[in-house]
């Protein structure tokens, strides 16, 4: 079974830590790197939980990853 990896947020960029910008401005930025390939792709955004359900049903999928839009990301990256 092919695999390929779906890339649905950008932690760093340029050697900038962008953790404590919110999702939106994040996910901007990936979009402008313009990620797609045989084996990655960037993450479809859904903008209701509906569609979103109806995608994942429809493909088979195991599961979701779901965040708010103005969340920073929680992680560790960067600190120290």
């Amino acid at each position: 079974m092919p695999l390929k990896f779906v890339i649905f947020d950008l932690l760093s960029g340029d050697g900038v830590n962008l953790t404590h910008e919110p999702y939106s401005e994040r996910r901007k930025k990936l979009e402008l790197l313009g990620l797609d390939g045989p084996a990655w792709t960037t993450a479809e955004i859904f903008e209701d939980g509906s569609s979103l359900f109806d995608a994942v049903c429809g493909l088979g999928l195991e599961g979701v990853v779901a965040k708010s839009h103005l969340s920073p990301e929680r992680s560790r990256l960067g600190e120290g």
